[in-house]
């Protein structure tokens, strides 16, 4: 967290600000009392989208993973002892895991889903430069960074199976990791070096470095679904996108607001889109088929800091999170944007077009045949009769995450 810190654009009180949020977010002053906003720090979509798991510090006094169960319209709240700083579902959606505040260092914990257990606990003394836990694609280890490695453990057995650590003279704290496809093989960014490593011999199979093609230093990391290319969010509202096979850099984007460092990126589960931000906003959305801005909205005025952004499982929407600027009452703001916990997380769907929904529903027809039967709306007047015969069919022959994301982007069209 320290280089973080550091390159930090803000004025003094912002800077102590964040020196102090890795425990308890800031207070604000009303009325000569001190008041705690919440905070969503954290988020992790279910792989079946209908799922949206919330690390939350509840106006400082209460941390812990809330679940929005959104096909039961019910939630749950899981409390722990520190803030819940990353969250993951494991692939199969069986287990949630979670990076956590400690003292001293942080905590890396597994649940059951369907038990709410807790299956696995690792501590890390360490200090991190960020906060992420990551699953294999067969759901069975994970990837927890530390400050200058990477430690892989297979949760079944609760032992550590790897440690990924490379030393030499340009050796910085971990900065992110990414699993690839296959499972054999992990992206490891640090400072400016980025490291391709087969986890089973523990080697480095290829390596990059940022000072070939930029002086910046990289503040985010993203790797695409296929796992063909990664992109680096780095200083200055830039993001690189480079040939994972060669390290050739193949595109340059830039945010609008030039001056904000890109400390959040994701990539759209359906490989057509980048998303970034700052900590303060505003939110890009990058077309990369053709190199441009999609779409770039703002956080919210009421969010005094970003803390996170993830796609849902087919890129239908968007879930970002952050500390509040003070207490809201917000509930649903309009038909393409969610707010859930007071504002702290919400929903929205971004970039909604007949266009956007005819991909996603492309993309769920390749799992899923039977959405093929069903036409892509040509106008707009069309999308009733769209939802309720999406709605209509059976959830074992249409997955959920693909129903939620068509259903969300269609009633967004309508609304506008």
């Amino acid at each position: 967290m320290k280089r973080r810190l550091l390159e930090f654009k803000g004025t003094i009180w912002l800077g102590l600000f964040a020196l102090s949020s890795l425990w308890l977010p800031a207070a604000v002053v009303y009325g000569g009392q001190p008041v705690v906003p919440t905070t969503g720090w954290s988020l992790a979509w279910h792989p079946d989208g209908t799922i949206l798991a919330v690390g939350a510090n509840l106006d400082g006094t209460e941390q812990g993973i809330r679940l929005f169960d959104f096909a039961a319209d019910k939630s749950t709240w899981i409390e722990t002892s520190g803030n819940v700083l990353a969250l993951s579902w494991s692939p199969d959606g069986t287990m949630l895991a979670g990076c956590l505040s400690s003292s001293p260092g942080y905590r890396y914990l597994v649940w059951d889903a369907t038990t709410l257990a807790q299956v696995l606990a690792v501590e890390q003394e360490t200090e991190l430069d960020v906060y992420s836990v990551s699953w294999s694609p067969d759901s069975a280890r994970l990837a927890m960074p530390g400050a200058y490695s990477v430690r892989i453990w297979d949760v079944k057995s609760a032992t550590q199976v790897a440690t990924l650590s490379e030393y030499d003279s340009n050796t910085e704290s971990v900065d992110g990791v990414a699993w690839y496809l296959d499972g054999t093989r992990l992206l490891v960014a640090q400072h400016q070096v980025i490291r391709l490593w087969e986890v089973s011999s523990q080697t480095v199979l290829r390596e990059y470095r940022l000072s070939d093609v930029t002086d910046t230093t990289i503040l985010a990391l993203a790797l695409s679904p296929t796992g063909d290319r990664f992109a680096i969010g780095s200083s200055r509202g830039s993001v690189f996108v480079f040939s994972t096979d060669t390290g050739k850099l193949l595109d340059t984007l830039r945010t609008q607001d030039m001056a904000e460092d890109v400390f959040f990126l994701d990539w759209s589960p359906l490989g057509d889109q980048l998303i970034g931000s700052g900590h303060s906003g505003p939110i890009t959305i990058w077309s990369l088929d053709e190199s441009r801005i999609e779409d770039t909205f703002p956080v919210g005025t009421d969010i005094y800091i970003l803390r996170v952004m993830r796609f849902s499982p087919y890129g239908g929407r968007l879930a970002y999170g952050g500390q509040l600027s003070r207490h809201t009452s917000a509930a649903l703001l309009s038909g393409s944007e969610q707010s859930l916990l007071d504002g702290a997380a919400r929903i929205v769907v971004a970039d909604p077009s007949l266009h956007r929904l005819a991909t996603i529903q492309a993309a769920c027809a390749e799992s899923d045949g039977v959405i093929t039967s069903i036409a892509v709306p040509q106008r707009e007047a069309a999308l009733d009769e769209y939802i309720a015969q999406v709605e209509a069919v059976p959830v074992e022959q249409l997955l959920s995450g693909c129903a939620a994301d068509l259903v969300a982007v269609a009633r967004a069209l309508q609304s506008q």
